[in-house]
Parts: structure tokens; C-alpha cells; sequence
């Protein structure tokens, strides 16, 4: 297996959308709190009607952003799987936000998503970065593992409501 982690091009947006769909319509455990404000997905957790109108338009966006890396894994040839990497600032030092990373069905457990993150550490290292954040849904234990195994730590839980008008 020939796996080459690569700077994704629009050409890439139906095969990083096939592998996102898959997933948070598959794997409802997935979506958390970005889905939602994304309106990717409703706050019962279900993917929207419009979700992938939205998604796309989200990946356009990040594809055009200097603060956002996008990065996708080729497994010969095919896309396998993508990450989806910015820099933040809220007023103290920049930092990283892993916002997705993602791995199509079939190529889960080949190493490909640490394959990803490696790539995107080291990306966030060249830009002088020194703290990387990541949101993940609460019930997505596969990927809390995931993460735990590669160094992250549990910080904070994230809450919401509904606003009576």
C-alpha cells in the first residue's frame, strides 16, 4: 500500500465529501458542536438536509484560507482519507485547531490518520505554533482513544442550549 499525505486540491472536494458523509451519517458519534453550528447537522445529531450544500461550501472556504491547511492521504491513487488543520487566535497566542480529520471505512486501521496527524504537526511547527486544540463528538471513543494515543489530553467538555425567543 502507497500512501503519499499531500496538500488537497479542489479536484479532491467529491472524494473528501463521499468520506465525510459516509462518516457522520454512519457514525452519528462523530458530529459535535462544529457540525451543528455548521448546520451540517441538527442538535438532535442528525445530519441536515442541507448538510452537504453547507459542508462543501465549508471545505471551499478552508481550501482558500492561508490560516487552513487542507491535507489529503492517497492510497494509490485513490483519496483514503483527509485532515483539515487552521490557526486560531482569540487575543493570546496563535494556536492550532485540528478541525477534521477523517478516514474513508476501508482504510481505517491501516495508519493512515496518523499518518495525517503527523503531516500536520509538522505543519503546525513550521508556522511557530505550540498548542493544538481539537473538538471531537462526545460519544466518539474510537477517536478520543485515537487522540489519547497520540499525546492529547482531555481539557474541556462543551455545553449548549436553546435560547427562548
Amino acid at each position: 500500500m502507497n500512501t503519499t499525505i499531500r496538500e488537497a486540491h479542489a479536484a479532491d472536494i467529491p472524494a473528501m465529501m463521499d468520506i465525510f458523509w459516509e462518516h457522520i451519517t454512519q457514525s452519528p458519534e462523530y458530529i459535535s458542536h462544529g457540525e451543528m453550528q455548521m448546520g451540517v447537522a441538527d442538535f438532535s445529531g442528525k445530519p441536515t438536509v442541507q448538510g452537504k450544500e453547507k459542508w462543501l461550501a465549508y471545505i471551499r472556504q478552508c481550501l482558500s484560507s492561508k490560516k487552513t491547511q487542507v491535507m489529503v492521504a492517497e492510497i494509490d491513487g485513490t483519496i483514503g482519507g483527509f485532515s483539515i488543520i487552521s490557526i486560531n487566535n482569540d487575543g493570546g497566542a496563535n494556536y492550532g485547531m485540528l478541525n477534521d480529520i477523517l478516514i474513508s471505512s476501508k482504510m481505517r486501521g491501516k495508519g493512515i490518520g496518523s499518518k495525517l496527524l503527523e503531516e500536520d504537526l509538522a505543519w503546525f511547527a513550521k508556522q511557530g505554533l505550540k498548542t493544538l486544540y481539537l473538538e471531537s463528538g462526545k460519544n466518539n471513543h474510537a477517536a478520543h482513544d485515537f487522540f489519547e494515543r497520540h499525546g492529547f489530553l482531555l481539557t474541556s467538555y462543551i455545553f449548549r442550549t436553546e435560547i427562548a425567543s
